[in-house]
């Protein structure tokens, strides 16, 4: 979530032609899209509690795991082990510390894991490699998907966009003509300089005055978006707001942290204008940098960044809490972005960062001036390009 500051189950999802679709297929092999993708229909014990396992091979270098939920449900990633039966990863080592790693060891509609994610996390090896997950509500049946990406030289990588308008917008509408500019500067001054290879093509599709909310159940709009697209591409929907955001003032929002590329409710990222127009409330090219930084922001929550640091009040909704004077306890797991102790420290030391949680602005004047927000490290760059939708 990318927010502006200045400082001084919903719809029906299709889950029974899924589940058709997955008891005529099995684990099977998708090159359509260049990834191997597996599908499978997996039903619950008495305690929720379900296991599987995915064939690795030896060209095989990142995996992608989503567990797609009924109705009623969510699910959480407890283990994933390797061939040799050991963990490498446990949900309960993740709970309750200060350092954010993956969503997906949290109950949720539709979680996303992916393997490995960030550097020290053990490589891949051949083998079958075991899933343990548990499904909490009414325990109905789960589609596992798995993607598995094959290696190759990062030169040869690219991350494949395909952004979404409004039906009723023409090429000479602002909003397409701004969105134009800001996916020029999102590919050329955010991630071009860190040789991130950016593909984006422009569709569209009839989208709602307030778009829904692709973080917490997700919706149809983008479960049927999932399938216009091939699977080795992410969904990014533009339009005038953000359902269920006011007054938070929020940008954008990602499906997942990490989000899927199997179809899914949650397999988008939303983009609200109103919050990137100026005092005029109209989107001009003055807004286009900031647009394009939400972009950036929201894919890299989708590819797998959490903010470096989220500020003192980010979860005491209701509680007395000040910014200036209450301590930082939360932090992304990366070794090289600073775990800086209080808000003004953070604002120094990462103010600079692309995942940032706010931006950072100053009206010393009538003109606000606002800080650059284009940094990645090394760490970042490693999770953003670990993820299967960049291949």
């Amino acid at each position: 979530m990318f927010q502006t500051r200045r400082h001084g189950r919903t719809a029906a999802w299709g889950l029974l032609g899924a589940l058709a679709a997955a008891c005529q297929t099995g684990w099977h092999p998708d090159d359509q899209a260049g990834l191997t993708h597996m599908r499978r229909v997996l039903q619950p014990d008495a305690d929720g509690q379900i296991s599987f396992t995915v064939p690795v091979a030896s060209s095989h270098d990142a995996l992608l795991l989503t567990l797609r939920t009924a109705d009623g449900d969510t699910a959480f990633f407890h283990r994933l082990r390797r061939p040799s039966g050991g963990a490498v990863l446990d949900a309960q080592a993740w709970w309750d510390v200060p350092l954010r790693r993956q969503d997906s060891v949290f109950p949720t509609v539709d979680p996303t894991l992916v393997w490995p994610a960030a550097p020290g996390d053990e490589p891949l090896t051949p083998g079958d490699w075991t899933v343990e997950a548990r499904v909490e509500g009414v325990h109905g049946p789960v589609i596992a998907e798995a993607t598995l990406r094959p290696r190759a030289p990062e030169t040869e990588r690219a991350l494949r966009v395909v952004v979404w308008l409004d039906q009723d917008l023409v090429p000479t509408d602002p909003a397409w003509v701004h969105t134009d500019q800001a996916v020029a500067f999102w590919r050329d001054e955010l991630f071009g300089p860190f040789g991130v290879n950016l593909q984006v093509e422009v569709r569209q599709h009839p989208l709602p005055a307030l778009l829904p909310d692709p973080a917490d159940d997700g919706a149809e709009l983008y479960d049927t978006l999932s399938w216009k697209v091939p699977l080795d591409t992410l969904n990014v929907v533009i339009g005038d707001a953000i359902d269920g955001q006011a007054p938070e003032r929020v940008r954008g929002r990602s499906g997942g942290l990490p989000g899927p590329l199997a179809p899914s409710r949650r397999r988008a990222v939303v983009v609200a204008l109103d919050e990137l127009s100026g005092a005029d409330d109209t989107l001009d090219a003055g807004d286009v940098p900031a647009l394009a930084q939400t972009l950036a922001h929201e894919v890299g929550h989708f590819l797998g960044l959490f903010h470096p640091a989220e500020p003192p009040c980010a979860d005491l909704e209701g509680q007395v809490c000040d910014e200036d004077v209450d301590p930082v306890t939360a932090w992304d797991a990366l070794p090289d972005t600073e775990d800086c102790t209080t808000w003004v420290d953070c604002m120094a030391a990462l103010g600079d960062n692309l995942m940032f949680p706010h931006t950072l602005c100053e009206t010393p004047g009538e003109v606000s001036t606002c800080r650059e927000q284009h940094g990645l490290t090394e760490d970042q760059l490693t999770v953003l390009m670990r993820h299967a939708a960049y291949h």
